[in-house]
């Protein structure tokens, strides 16, 4: 047996019937719980392995249930993730350094 998950698999069964007892609006339902209104995925090839990069932003749905299994499980303040709050804000102060001194020239 292979330890392949499919698309279904890993977005979650999808409801039988909707809100109002209908196939279509089920179908309604999964695509409102997929949109986001910014929705940006990129991979980034470092070295010999690549790592996609997914930033979504969105009204938040999840329940304060939900919220407080997914903080625990994945929290904030990991290695990797101070990492990469660094690099960010460093990129972030170069990037303003640099509108700072093009403004200074006159350009």
């Amino acid at each position: 047996m292979e330890d392949i998950m499919t698309p279904s698999q890993a977005l979650g069964p999808a409801p039988a019937m909707g809100p109002q007892g209908d196939a279509q609006s089920a179908e309604e339902s999964r695509a409102r719980w997929g949109s986001h209104p910014v929705n940006i995925r990129f991979t980034v090839p470092l070295f010999i392995r690549s790592y996609y990069v997914t930033i979504l932003i969105g009204p938040e749905r999840r329940s304060k249930e939900r919220r407080a299994i997914e903080r625990r499980n994945h929290p904030l303040f990991t290695l990797g993730n101070s990492i990469v709050y660094l690099v960010a804000g460093a990129g972030w102060v170069v990037y303003i350094a640099l509108i700072y001194k093009l403004i200074s020239l006159g350009i």
